[in-house]
């Protein structure tokens, strides 16, 4: 992730039992700094692993909160799947594949450079997101549908 700040490097383990709950653990490099989130329809809380633990309403406030990342998690949550939002306007491109190739949306520019089929389903494993202030590279190593 690229912000005015600098450059900052996490990985992602997002697990989504429904539209609404979700836990998502983010892990610095080599496994520094762990931090656990926890979403519901109505809270959000973020446990650290030198035991703080925080709430908000959403999980954006909360992201830039804590680690200074401006990231709108509840349309993220469609991008990762090659999706747009469906609750906001958009731009797309697609390709002969009927795949998402660039997506405008929310004030960003999300890029998808790779697909991969899991059990038949064609999914984004490289995609960038870009506004004004920030830069996020995902590269997802592993989905699991269940």
């Amino acid at each position: 992730m690229r912000t005015p700040q600098g450059a900052q490097s996490a990985s992602l383990n997002w697990q989504q039992r429904n539209a609404n709950n979700y836990t998502l653990y983010v892990m610095g490099p080599l496994g520094t700094g762990t931090a656990k989130i926890s979403g519901s329809a109505n809270q959000v809380t973020l446990a650290t692993s030198d035991g703080q633990t925080r709430s908000a309403p959403n999980a954006q406030t909360l992201l830039l909160q804590q680690f200074g990342w401006q990231l709108p998690i509840a349309s993220l949550r469609y991008w990762v799947r090659g999706l747009p939002d469906p609750h906001y306007s958009s731009k797309k491109q697609l390709d002969q594949y009927n795949h998402l190739v660039s997506l405008q949306q929310r004030g960003w520019q999300i890029q998808y450079q790779r697909y991969v089929a899991v059990t038949n389903i064609d999914l984004p494993s490289k995609l960038t997101l870009t506004n004004p202030q920030f830069r996020a590279k995902l590269i997802i190593k592993q989905w699991q549908i269940g």
